[in-house]
């Protein structure tokens, strides 16, 4: 993707397709990273994750909602239109970005029903991400700042929508992860995620190896040249994406059948799955987040 490619008109709530903003929201991302992003409890901070993934998406290193964004606004749709009240309460459960609010409001356009959206994240940055795409679409959102397992909502929500997320959590964790999702459903709500498949033990952590981090870290300098005017230096892009692929590891997801099991202990209806892989956009860079890998696209329900 080139920098000289502009960005798409941004089109109010309910009147146009899904406007993404890239360009513009990547040095704010980055700059807002500086200081809200949060330290873990060994000092590490997830700024290099969250200031850098706008960088890695116009490059074609980040895969938006994926790479199942058509999927997800389809999904949302149904769940909207099948939906009865005014209110349509909506989690978002882990953002890279404003992106996933970004789906909801095109899932949602042109319906009877108004999204009432919250964003949940441990970390500040996604938050004001998608508090700065709401002001500009007019959107309905609270943004909460916690972490899911804690998160309690009286009325519970029609609609849990996540990317990514099931590779944060241990296979120990994973079931109270899904208990949590079902007591946060109301009665008939759904639950919509993607996740990456992969081999491998699913209670070990899989890393950037060190090939891998020296792959990313080359290709994103020497594509620099697409970045240019968007606040990113040669020494600069080198250290975020060195320390992007330091940072981002994940738990594997063997198959469906895992899946099946989380589901049901839960209490959760097995709707629809779907199974694609999505190819690398710069071929030679692979990792945990990147390159061509399977993944699911799966829709779980609550009894009504």
């Amino acid at each position: 993707m080139s920098h000289a490619q502009a960005p798409r008109p941004l089109a109010p709530a309910g009147t146009g397709p899904l406007a993404e903003p890239v360009l513009e929201s990547a040095p704010f991302a980055l700059e807002i990273s500086r200081f809200a992003c949060r330290c873990g409890a060994q000092g590490d901070s997830c700024q290099p994750y969250h200031g850098f993934w706008q960088y890695l998406r116009l490059l074609g290193l980040g895969k938006t909602m994926s790479g199942f964004s058509a999927e997800f606004v389809a999904a949302i749709r149904q769940a909207a239109q099948t939906h009865r009240g005014p209110s349509f309460r909506v989690l978002i459960s882990g953002c890279a970005d404003y992106s996933a609010y970004a789906h909801v409001l095109a899932g949602c356009a042109g319906l009877s029903v108004q999204p009432r959206v919250t964003a949940l994240d441990l970390c500040a940055t996604p938050l004001i991400l998608s508090r700065w795409y709401a002001r500009r679409h007019g959107g309905d959102l609270a943004a909460v700042c916690s972490d899911i397992l804690d998160h309690r909502h009286p009325g519970g929500y029609e609609l849990i929508l996540t990317s990514s997320f099931l590779g944060y959590f241990p296979p120990a964790r994973r079931a109270e992860l899904f208990s949590r999702y079902a007591a946060l459903l109301a009665p008939g709500g759904r639950l919509i995620f993607t996740t990456r498949l992969r081999p491998g033990a699913e209670d070990q952590l899989v890393p950037f190896g060190p090939d891998q981090k020296e792959a990313l870290v080359r290709t994103v300098v020497d594509s620099l040249t697409e970045l240019s005017g968007l606040g990113l230096d040669r020494r600069e892009a080198a250290q975020l994406a060195a320390a992007y692929a330091d940072l981002c590891a994940s738990y594997p997801v063997n198959g469906e059948a895992s899946l099946r099991r989380l589901a049901e202990a839960a209490g959760l209806l097995w709707l629809d799955c779907d199974r694609r892989r999505s190819e690398a956009a710069r071929p030679g860079v692979t990792g945990p987040t990147v390159g061509a890998a399977e993944y699911l696209f799966v829709t779980l329900g609550r009894p009504a």
